[in-house]
């Protein structure tokens, strides 16, 4: 008898037809797959890693300024996002307190790792999902008029599904062959708590009337670290070229969005005298307004802040910047800015929040 913690026992067939394909296990592919699943459809998550569902790749929380508001709306339609943070948060704030009651935000930081595994076992709560481990490389359409081969007027079929390539050459030199298995593994949940799952081991194709595209980071994605630009959806993750080919072959048009990723620091190395300590608040601000969670504050956040001394590092570094080398090129009034991009953007500031 198979162990409940090989992932190999619960393994299905991929399907040959669906009624409908989400491409992409992040915050907006499982929305998109639970909303789906719960009208009855029967719904194929097609993502690269199935350990990786919901992963926060970026700034572990949700809400914030114009955001907390979208989150506990799509609670309100019945959304998942609201009950994953209530059920793995820990430090909750409402912002903007000093001012009217209509720019409040709620905020909440999140242990990582709880909020994917808790993503997972509200998937594993619904029978029509299945989560397909592969990658898509094409999207079949039919177009409705003789000669048309514009993408408004093409009809979806289905998709062409392929084994993720896994071969990513992190700074270094260091390979990464395979899914991250870290604080995520799913083979850390009780038997029955896993999505059912199947995985892509060879080129096949699966049908469906609809294909709902949330590839966040992946589409053609790179990674800089520094100087040293990589393809990428994450750090150690393959991006989905594939798809980006199959897109621009039916003649959409491609872009980027960028995103920075604040680094990590080893607890140990921080002299926390020195910084000033940001409780949660008592009581914390819920997310959900359908689950009954014990929502509190397990940790104790800290605010820091540059110095002059901090500006004249930046200023001095701009040299191995990305942004400031012209390896990237940021579009749009709004984005959250690197701290080099706060220093030179505002030089009137002799101090920035960290």
């Amino acid at each position: 008898m198979q162990s409940p913690h090989d992932r190999k026992a619960i393994a299905e067939q991929v399907p040959q037809r669906v009624d409908a394909i989400v491409v992409g296990g992040g915050h907006a592919g499982i929305e998109a797959a639970a909303a789906l699943a719960k009208l009855g459809h029967r719904v194929a998550l097609v993502t690269f890693d199935v350990t990786a569902l919901a992963r926060m790749s970026c700034n572990p929380s949700i809400g914030g300024l114009a955001k907390g508001q979208l989150a506990r709306e799509v609670d309100a339609l019945g959304g998942l996002m609201g009950r994953l943070i209530d059920r793995a948060g820990i430090h909750y704030r409402m912002l903007n307190r000093r001012k009217g009651p209509a720019v409040h935000a709620p905020r909440a930081q999140a242990d990582k790792a709880a909020y994917s595994r808790e993503a997972a076992r509200m998937l594993a709560q619904l029978p029509n999902l299945l989560v397909v481990e592969g990658e898509v490389v094409m999207i079949h359409v039919k177009h409705r008029s003789a000669g048309e081969s514009s993408p408004a007027d093409a009809e979806v079929m289905g998709v062409t599904l392929a084994p993720p390539e896994w071969n990513v050459v992190e700074p270094g030199g260091a390979h990464s062959s395979g899914p991250a298995r870290g604080l995520e593994k799913m083979e850390d949940l009780p038997h029955g708590e896993y999505p059912r799952t199947s995985r892509v081991e060879q080129a096949t194709e699966m049908e469906a009337p609809v294909v709902v595209l949330t590839v966040g980071t992946f589409l053609r994605g790179k990674v800089f670290t520094g100087m040293d630009p990589r393809p990428g959806g994450r750090r150690g993750e393959p991006p989905a070229r594939g798809l980006a080919d199959a897109l621009k072959a039916l003649g959409l048009q491609l872009g980027r969005l960028k995103t920075g990723t604040p680094p990590r620091l080893l607890k140990s190395s921080i002299d926390f005298a020195r910084v000033e300590e940001q409780p949660g608040d008592d009581p914390p601000p819920r997310f959900s307004f359908y689950d009954d969670s014990e929502v509190c504050n397990r940790v104790v956040c800290h605010l820091a802040r540059t110095n002059e001394k901090t500006h004249q590092v930046i200023a001095a570094a701009l040299d191995r910047s990305p942004l400031y080398g012209g390896l990237i090129e940021g579009i749009g009034p709004r984005y959250c800015p690197s701290i080099e991009d706060k220093t030179m953007r505002f030089p009137d500031r002799r101090s920035h929040h960290i």
